[in-house]
């Protein structure tokens, strides 16, 4: 995102809340997301399991993590501090927004790119919209 690869972004609003302890980053390709990663500010980085459930569930019990525990993904760059508070406020399972019996049907259009052949294994977002 802006020639900055999207963990980083996660990475840094991660550092940036009061509320969030360790950081503890999942991957198959530890070694790909160092650079950016310790760019950004650090974090644990593990190697990831057969399944990102498991793994989440490795890493909570290894590291004696209580709840609250956010989970997000390394691409999500429009991640703000703001949405982490309004999760930890949020923790007892108060309903944000609409209401439990009724779905909300969604859809969001990311575009993403990246050099092929590159030596940059990162994707980069280009566009969000329709």
């Amino acid at each position: 995102m802006c020639g900055t690869p999207m963990i980083c972004h996660v990475v840094r609003t991660l550092h940036r809340s009061p509320h969030i302890g360790k950081i503890v980053i999942l991957s198959q390709e530890v070694e790909h997301l160092r650079p950016a990663v310790d760019a950004a500010g650090g974090a644990i980085l593990v190697e990831s399991q057969n399944s990102i459930s498991r793994s989440i569930k490795a890493q909570a019990e290894a590291l004696g993590f209580t709840a609250p525990l956010l989970v997000t993904t390394a691409d999500h760059p429009l991640l703000t501090v703001e949405m982490i508070d309004e999760f930890v406020r949020n923790v007892d399972g108060d309903i944000i927004e609409g209401n439990e019996t009724e779905v909300k049907r969604q859809r969001d259009v990311w575009t993403f790119g990246r050099k092929m052949g590159a030596d940059d294994p990162n994707w980069q977002l280009i566009a969000t919209g329709e």
